[in-house]
């Protein structure tokens, strides 16, 4: 039986090898020609926005939203409408196009004299009187006409600053733009939990005549939210909804009720994800416009672009299972070595259309561009000695012996449960032993209490180091932000800050 199985495996080896010999070889470049076309035709239209998007928005806005009458139609006064949202939105964006015009046209000779500050603080007065809680940057001006002119042509957009650069304070400005305008919404930011209040406190101290509200709690609450505040007639105390991921998935469907004009992404990383249940439920939500906030730039990894893609232009890059076939490279056609240069050629020149199509619908600066005042990054590398005790636990780490020595060292003399497997991992408990010997010595005789202050200097070189560092810095009024990659360290911290 093994023979013939033998003999039944060549025989196939070999009639898979005939075909792969007659597959037509343009099955992948069939493939690439087809994705290419679909992206050449989207990069005409993306360049013919871009030319749009500045015509309109520096020099004929008055014709922003007229439409041609149809041939032979004289334009005759018709029947009255309704004033509807839409209408309205109409209303608004004519409104604006002349207001940057206006904007545009006020940086006239006379402004000559005036500082950066100063034109920049001008041109905020006419496109965000309402904002009486700070002044934006120059850079931060034109990201918000950006912004205002994306929205102009019914364009979704991502904001990429670097962080530090106020896409925050750009953001809020752009809504309380829109707000100025006459449209009340409703308008959503979706972000991560631990940033709904900073995003609240900052509306409401850049822009304090303009309501939001964090959309959180439990299912009650957030019922209770809805009545009490989120009424389904919109009108100028509509407020501005700040909620988390989480909550817009488990509320997709109350949600969806109302028809959103303007929903603002933070953290959009969450997104590069093709197969991310929120860019899914997002799609489900009634939205005339979408942003995204994200302090990373644009990546070459095909799934993240198309992904991007797909949230900026839905209508058109909206199929990920075609997207996948296109790129599939497990076919019997497409394994031969030969053909691997060819592929990666070609990946390259679609990533690079990729880019190019984006690069209307996103906005980068960074901190070397136009933050000229900061001072340039310095980093120093301090390198902090090991204890004796930390020492002796390297020591036994190495020779495999650390859990005999907790043994005879600890504590309660009650250890924790499967705490003997853990310490196999050797790389990371010496990571531990690095950052504070006491994550090896708690975790193993499942001591509940920190050390004293004294005893948690003295145990590693770490804090002993960060001990004179604080001591110093704190007393000359500086900011002090401390990082680690162990969350099971910040006990430690806030020990020691006490």
């Amino acid at each position: 039986m093994e023979e013939e199985e033998e003999k039944l495996l060549e025989a196939r080896r070999m009639q898979e090898k005939a075909e792969l010999e007659e597959c037509p070889a343009p099955s992948m470049e069939i493939k690439f020609n087809k994705l290419d076309e679909l992206l050449t035709q989207t990069q005409l239209y993306s360049e013919f926005l871009l030319e749009k998007m500045e015509d309109i928005t520096f020099n004929n806005p008055e014709n922003l939203n007229e439409e041609e009458a149809p041939k032979g139609k004289k334009p005759g006064r018709g029947r009255k409408r309704k004033a509807s949202p839409q209408y309205n939105t109409k209303r608004a964006k004519t409104a604006v196009a002349a207001m940057l015009t206006r904007s545009h046209e006020a940086l006239a000779p006379e402004d000559a004299n005036l500082t950066e500050e100063e034109r920049a603080e001008k041109e905020q007065n006419k496109l965000v009187p309402l904002m009486t809680g700070g002044k934006l940057k120059t850079y931060q001006v034109k990201g918000v006409k950006w912004l205002i002119s994306l929205w102009q042509n019914g364009l979704n957009g991502i904001l990429a600053d670097q962080m530090g650069l106020g896409k925050t304070i750009q953001t809020i400005g752009f809504l309380a733009h829109l707000k100025g305008n006459g449209l009340d919404g409703p308008y959503m930011i979706i972000a991560p939990l631990s940033t709904l209040s900073n995003w609240v406190n900052e509306i409401s101290r850049f822009v304090p005549s303009m309501k939001s509200i964090i959309y959180h709690g439990s299912r009650a609450e957030r019922a209770e939210l809805r009545r009490k505040f989120m009424s389904m007639k919109i009108g100028p105390d509509f407020p501005l909804v700040v909620t988390s991921y989480e909550v817009v998935l488990n509320d997709a469907k109350a949600l969806a009720r109302y028809s959103w004009k303007y929903v603002v992404v933070d953290e959009g990383h969450r997104l590069k994800n093709m197969n991310c249940k929120l860019l899914r439920e997002l799609k489900r939500l009634p939205i005339e416009n979408k942003l995204l906030l994200t302090g990373t730039p644009l990546q070459n990894n095909l799934a993240e672009l198309w992904s991007l893609l797909n949230f900026i232009l839905p209508d058109i890059f909206q199929s990920h299972e075609e997207f996948e076939s296109w790129f599939d490279l497990s076919g019997r056609c497409n394994i031969e070595m030969e053909q691997e240069e060819s592929v990666e050629k070609r990946r390259v020149q679609i990533v690079s259309k990729l880019h190019s199509i984006l690069r209307p619908f996103l906005l980068r600066r960074i901190k070397a561009d136009v933050e000229q005042m900061l001072p340039r990054k310095k980093e120093i590398i301090l390198y902090a000695n090991m204890t004796e005790h930390q020492k002796n636990i390297q020591e036994h780490l190495l020779n495999e012996s650390l859990g005999k020595y907790l043994e005879e060292t600890a504590t309660t003399g009650v250890q924790k449960p499967g705490m003997k497997g853990k310490l196999n991992n050797l790389l990371m408990q010496l990571r531990k032993n690095c950052n504070h010997p006491d994550l090896l010595q708690s975790a193993y005789d499942g001591s509940f209490f920190y050390p004293s202050i004294k005893i948690l200097v003295e145990q590693c070189g770490k804090f002993q180091l960060l001990d004179r560092l604080l001591a110093l810095l704190l007393h000359q009024k500086h900011k002090v932000l401390i990082f680690s990659q162990f969350t099971e360290s910040f006990g430690y911290y806030r020990i020691l800050l006490k």
